[in-house]
């Protein structure tokens, strides 16, 4: 029976592909005739990455292109469509299937650049291969010199060989010129498709061209999309509805639908019902309890709504027999740049970040218009949540109210004052990942806050590490360790754990965390030189934590913590096993409440140490 089942595919992108390979498909072709006939000449869609952007704007594609060597064949179309709720409709289908030229364009795979000639130069490139599926309207007899000219200038827009000012001049006509030459060809307006339009603006968004950039991206659709007459539709997809960007300003008759527009909800994901059906057709429905806490949770109008990778990954997965969930969304883009943006001041987000992961709501004025450059540069906390929101690893709990008003970042700026949650265990996974990042030595800030801690555990004063961690447990949240069941003592362990490693390895340092030692198991131990140099003292340290009650029993914890250490004959232990090594053992005893601790310190010479 199994062999009997349609596929799922993971990779396929395109819908003829998809349909022609025989994969199980999530029937959406119902929404053609809504983005056709109801809606503005320019239509934008922004979902978070993974969603279905790319295979919607195929679905488009497959359905409107017309056969340019025989503009009456349709038997593509009706092979493709035949089962599908679209083909049900005949009037409709006999009217605008297969019947329009179509210029399909993806910026998804958008190039990482160190200058803006490269960027450009990428660009060029990227459009010259675009342009190649449109040589055959250089054997068209329906096309004027002039038009013919225009089109040998496109298709070698990538020859450095040309100068700058004219390849940058091409390639900013590209989409006017071509949908003028493809009305001189086939007598018919044109649609446009544009998947992940802001891909190359993320890409670029802490780069000093970032502008340039932005108005060669701005010119490029300008140029095609207003006040163009050969242009009958046009449909782009992106994650952000950019603000201040000037790359809409001005569109004829433009719509923008975004996760907090009811209208075409259900378009881009998967609907309860629709995993429902999908799972019993695989005999999986046991598994809808996991795919609901691992997948589900996005609220976009009235609609609960799963993310599709994650459900097309997880299926495939199960009837591969791997049996446990896992998170697919992960490195599908923007996890840096919401690394970045916590890392820049975390002292913001940690609390509402700590809210979030624990399960709870966070209220904040979500910004509809937001850009790049505002993300990489502005203070304003609301971006970074409106960030977040866009991008999937947010969604609403529910709305408080709405607000207009003027913002000095983004000129006329819809903001709403909403609850966020983070929608499932997936994204939960994923979001940690981001905010791990922050506290690893890949993070600039972080490995040079490192050298703090060293230069605190060397010192003779308790003061010092009580410092270093009161003002780091303010910007730290742990995103491992608030599952349920865990204590408050395993979270601060953690904490410690992760500054600790980074720095310590267990071969030079000997460092351990919850190790044997003595009577029982130390926190943590290791040895650290006092100075980069051979003959330098070495010292064993040993740390033990506590996890208070209030503020005022921090330190008798703190000093209860190090009586504890010498009781369990953790200093003797760590005299005995490094007796050739050290004559010196440090014990910090470290009592913690929420954001902030206590420490205390005792030194123990081996010349005076009676274990």
């Amino acid at each position: 029976m199994c062999e009997k089942l349609k596929g799922v595919n993971v990779d396929i992108q395109s819908f003829a592909q998809f349909k022609n390979e025989g994969c199980y498909y999530i029937d959406k072709t119902r929404y053609i005739k809504d983005i056709l006939l109801n809606c503005g000449t320019t239509v934008l869609f922004t979902r978070p990455r993974r969603f279905g952007k790319t295979i919607t704007l195929s679905m488009l594609q497959s359905f409107l292109e017309m056969n340019y060597e025989n503009p009456s064949d349709k038997s593509k179309q009706i092979e493709l469509f035949k089962d599908t709720e679209i083909f049900k409709d005949k009037e409709f289908c006999d009217k605008y299937m297969g019947q329009y030229p179509v210029i399909y364009l993806s910026l998804k795979e958008a190039w990482d650049a160190n200058s803006y000639e490269d960027a450009l130069q990428n660009m060029y490139e990227e459009l010259s291969n675009f342009v190649q599926k449109f040589d055959f309207l250089l054997d068209s007899d329906k096309l004027t010199k002039r038009q013919l000219q225009k089109l040998n200038n496109l298709l070698t827009i990538s020859d450095s060989s040309l100068s700058q000012i004219k390849q940058k001049s091409a390639a900013e006509r590209m989409f006017r010129e071509l949908t003028q030459e493809l009305l001189a060809h086939t007598s018919k307006k044109c649609i446009v498709l544009i998947d992940e339009y802001d891909v190359p603006l993320s890409k670029v968004a802490h780069c000093d061209f970032y502008q340039k950039i932005r108005d060669f991206i701005s010119k490029l659709f300008s140029s095609g999309l207003k006040n163009n007459d050969c242009l009958e539709k046009a449909v782009i997809t992106g994650c952000l509805r950019v603000a201040k960007e000037s790359i809409f300003t001005g569109l004829n008759n433009f719509q923008s639908f975004g996760l907090d527009n009811p209208r075409f909800s259900t378009l881009f994901g998967f609907t309860d019902n629709e995993v429902k059906t999908m799972l019993s057709y695989y005999g999986i429905e046991d598994k809808y309890a996991e795919y609901q806490e691992w997948y589900d949770g996005y609220h976009i109008g009235d609609n609960d709504i799963f993310c599709p990778w994650d459900v097309i990954s997880r299926t495939d997965d199960l009837l591969a027999n791997k049996l446990q969930p896992e998170s697919y969304w992960g490195g599908t883009g923007n996890i840096e740049l919401v690394s970045k943006m916590f890392a820049k001041d975390p002292d913001s987000y940690a609390d509402d970040l700590q809210n979030l992961v624990d399960g709870k709501s966070i209220t904040v004025k979500l910004s509809s218009n937001i850009n790049y450059e505002i993300l990489g540069n502005s203070e304003n906390s609301n971006y970074f949540w409106s960030f977040l929101f866009s991008s999937g690893y947010l969604t609403y709990a529910k709305y408080l109210t709405i607000e207009e008003q003027t913002d000095e970042d983004v000129n006329i700026n819809t903001q709403k004052t909403v609850e966020l949650v983070i929608p499932n265990l997936s994204v939960r996974k994923e979001l940690a990942d981001a905010i791990a990042w922050c506290f690893t030595t890949h993070n600039p800030d972080y490995a040079k806050s490192l050298k703090t801690l060293i230069t605190a555990l060397k010192g003779d004063k308790a003061i010092l590490l009580q410092r270093y961690l009161n003002t780091t447990l303010s910007s730290y949240v742990s995103v491992y360790d608030t599952q349920k069941g865990t204590d408050k003592e395993s979270m601060y362990h953690a904490f410690l754990n992760g500054r600790f490693s980074s720095v310590f390895t267990k071969k030079t340092f000997e460092y351990a965390s919850n190790a044997e030692l003595g009577d029982g198991r130390a926190d943590f131990s290791f040895l650290l030189p006092l100075e980069n140099s051979l003959d330098s003292p070495t010292i064993g340290f040993i740390i033990e934590i506590k996890a208070a009650q209030n503020e005022t029993e921090m330190r008798d914890l703190a000093k209860e913590a190090v009586v504890q250490a010498k009781a369990k004959n953790y200093v003797k232990g760590m005299f005995d096993n490094h007796i050739d090594d050290i004559d010196e053992v440090k014990v910090f005893g470290i009592a913690f409440y929420k954001k902030s601790c206590r420490v205390e310190l005792e030194c123990f010479k081996l010349e005076n140490f009676e274990g």
